[in-house]
């Protein structure tokens, strides 16, 4: 192996270097806001966490429809079927 080729690896295993620091920087980043944000440890964590959200939140959107389709069935002739047909419109 002549010079020349030493100064292109050690260059090329330099830059690799950098590039993984980089990217254990950014991972310790991501790991810190999880941490300070929703308070988990890990990703397995984050990941618990957003799917309990998920089920609160399709819980959520349930009853809301619910809430809504029984206030249109009480009021809906009071309020005439352009009401109904706009609040079908946004749930859509």
């Amino acid at each position: 192996m002549n010079v020349s080729r030493y100064e292109e690896l050690k260059s090329e295993v330099d830059r690799l270097q950098r590039d993984i620091d980089r990217t254990e920087g950014v991972h310790q980043e991501r790991l810190n806001q999880l941490k300070s944000e929703y308070g988990c440890d890990t990703l397995e964590e984050a990941k618990a966490l957003l799917e309990k959200k998920q089920i609160k939140a399709k819980q959520a959107e349930r009853k809301y429809e619910d809430a809504l389709n029984r206030f249109e069935e009480e009021w809906g002739d009071v309020l005439g079927d352009d009401s109904r047909q706009q609040s079908t419109c946004r749930r859509q």
